[in-house]
């Protein structure tokens, strides 16, 4: 790799790439892009519409890529949670105990991860008990993050409530903060209305 160019991270995850955008300042800059030619020796310029199509196009396949990664463990996250939760749910009757029993052994197996208090672990059961469909949670509410369903299980009751509010949410590309500001505002109930 070039000394001037440096590898760059999408979505939080090393995906080594060359940091054209930070090297060439401008859409005028790959207009005049010169490449030397391998084989021939030759230079050539790259600069016609057919060359920015191409570029177009792998961006537009790495952006697609860099989505499907993320919806991909983000799904994957919550079958995690919503297994988890299926086994807290099933030993419930061990009590409260059982959860923060629960909470330490994990941070001592895993010291780095986080994501298991017993604060989310109790999300995780109150998640497996409202979804017992596994399936349907993964088409479903993949889509969303973790922290988008805890924020609908904390302020929606209603199941078809639940749902509006998750596909909203996608399909808009909510923050959680506008999420919460559309169901404290009764978003659901005035669209439903309209309808």
């Amino acid at each position: 790799m070039a000394s001037h160019m440096k590898p760059c991270v999408f979505f939080d995850l090393s995906v080594e790439a060359f940091a054209w955008k930070s090297y060439f300042h401008s859409v005028f800059d790959y207009a005049i892009l010169i490449v030397e030619n391998s084989k021939a020796g030759d230079i050539m310029l790259m600069n016609g519409s057919e060359y920015f199509d191409v570029i177009s196009a792998v961006k537009d396949e790495i952006r697609n890529a860099q989505y499907r990664v993320v919806v991909s463990a983000n799904r994957e996250l919550l079958t995690l949670y919503w297994n988890i939760g299926t086994i807290i749910n099933a030993h419930k009757v061990w009590g409260n105990k059982f959860i923060e029993n629960l909470a330490a052994d994990i941070k001592l197996e895993f010291p780095d991860v986080t994501g298991y208090s017993v604060r989310n672990l109790k999300y995780m059961a109150k998640f497996a008990a409202m979804f017992p469909d596994l399936e349907f949670v993964q088409a479903s509410l993949a889509q969303i993050s973790w922290y988008h369903n805890m924020a609908l299980m904390d302020k929606v009751k209603d199941e078809h409530a639940y749902f509006w509010y998750a596909s909203e949410s996608a399909k808009n590309g909510w923050s959680r903060n506008v999420l919460v500001h559309q169901i404290e505002s009764g978003l659901y109930e005035r669209q439903a209305i309209a309808e």
